[in-house]
């Protein structure tokens, strides 16, 4: 017999929650322990796209986790963005 809906239901949003929370913890960690440095090298990785997809490449392969680097960037984009609408003013 196959599994119920509500089972499957149940799983699938058990195992998105397992991940986004793993991915948090790992954000976390890396924050907590890199702090500024990490905020410095994004700053020196970021200056142009070929750096960017360099850097990109070289944080998701130490994490091996696409999805944990994408919600640091994520997390790290207000703060970026809040920078350079004052430096438009």
């Amino acid at each position: 017999m196959g599994i119920s809906a509500t089972r499957l239901l149940v799983e699938l949003i058990g195992q998105v929650v397992l991940l986004l929370w793993g991915a948090r913890m790992v954000q976390t960690g890396i924050v907590r322990a890199f702090g500024a440095d990490l905020r410095r090298l994004l700053g020196l990785g970021l200056r142009n796209r070929f750096a960017a997809l360099l850097a990109g490449i070289g944080v998701t392969t130490l994490l091996q986790s696409s999805t944990a680097t994408a919600l640091m960037v994520t997390s790290f984009a207000p703060a970026a963005s809040s920078r350079w609408c004052r430096a438009w003013r």
